[in-house]
């Protein structure tokens, strides 16, 4: 929103490894309050945007899409591997 660039991580899986190497430890239960309070704070954020930064295609709803549901995609197909994993 300031016209900054967002922080470079060396790529999402780079960007991943390093989340899941942070995480590693948590519980399933603080895991999901985690993912909960996450989630709740993007939602507080996005009341703050003005409706035109995201009624069009421009730059911030872009970045948007590809950090929130353009990439849950690739993590629901990881989780329900990992479900079927531990079902065998």
């Amino acid at each position: 929103m300031q016209g900054k660039r967002p922080p470079r991580y060396g790529g999402v899986d780079n960007f991943n490894a390093r989340q899941n190497i942070a995480n590693a430890r948590l519980s399933l239960q603080a895991a999901n309050q985690s993912l909960r309070r996450s989630h709740q704070r993007l939602l507080d954020f996005i009341a703050t945007v003005p409706d035109s930064w995201y009624a069009t295609e421009t730059r911030f709803r872009r970045r948007l899409r590809l950090d929130t549901w353009g990439h849950y995609a690739e993590h629901t197909r990881a989780i329900l591997a990992w479900r079927h994993e531990r079902a065998l």
